[in-house]
C-alpha cells in the first residue's frame, strides 16, 4: 500500500509540475473542443488540465477506446484529438485514421509511449501527427495551435 502511494504521489507532483504556474500560450481563445482518447484514465486526466489550464474556454471530451472515439466524434464538433497508440479493441492508429477519414478537417495526432521510427513513419504517411508520452506542454500548446503534433526530439 505505501509503494502506490508514493506513486501516486510522484504522479500528481508530475501533474502538478507540468500545469501549476504556467503562463498563457496566445494560442486563439475561440472556443474549441479536443477529443482524448486513451485507455488510461489518468493520462486523460494529465492532458485534460495541461489543455483547460491554458486554454479554459475550450471543450475536451474524452474516450477510452477507439470505438467511443468514433460515436464522440459523429456526436460532437472535434477539432482536435489526441489519440493513444495501443488500447483494447481498435487500435489507436486505425482510430486516428477513421477519425481522419471521416472528419477530414480535424487535426489528429497520436499520443503514444511507442516511439519506434516505424509507428512515427506510419503516422506521417497517413497524415496524423506524432507525440510521445508523456507530452510537454509546449508540445500539446503546439499541437492545439494547428502543427500536427510531430516530436522534434
Amino acid at each position: 500500500m505505501l509503494l502506490c502511494l508514493s506513486r501516486m504521489q510522484y504522479l500528481w507532483e508530475l501533474l502538478d509540475y507540468f500545469c501549476v504556474n504556467r503562463e498563457g500560450t496566445g494560442a486563439s481563445m475561440s472556443h474549441k473542443t479536443v477529443l482524448l482518447v486513451d485507455d488510461s484514465q489518468f493520462s486523460r486526466l494529465m492532458v485534460r488540465t495541461m489543455i483547460l489550464k491554458e486554454l479554459p474556454a475550450w471543450r475536451v471530451v474524452e474516450a477510452a477506446t477507439g470505438e467511443e472515439a468514433l460515436r464522440r466524434a459523429e456526436a460532437d464538433a472535434i477539432d482536435f484529438a489526441l489519440v493513444d497508440l495501443n488500447m483494447p479493441g481498435m487500435g489507436g492508429m486505425a482510430a486516428a485514421c477513421l477519425l481522419l477519414e471521416s472528419h477530414p478537417e480535424m487535426n489528429v495526432s497520436l499520443l503514444t509511449a511507442n516511439v519506434q521510427d516505424t509507428v512515427r513513419r506510419r503516422a506521417e504517411n497517413r497524415g496524423l501527427g506524432f507525440m510521445s508520452k508523456p507530452p510537454s506542454r509546449e508540445r500539446i500548446m503546439a499541437f492545439l495551435g494547428g502543427s500536427r503534433g510531430a516530436d522534434h526530439d
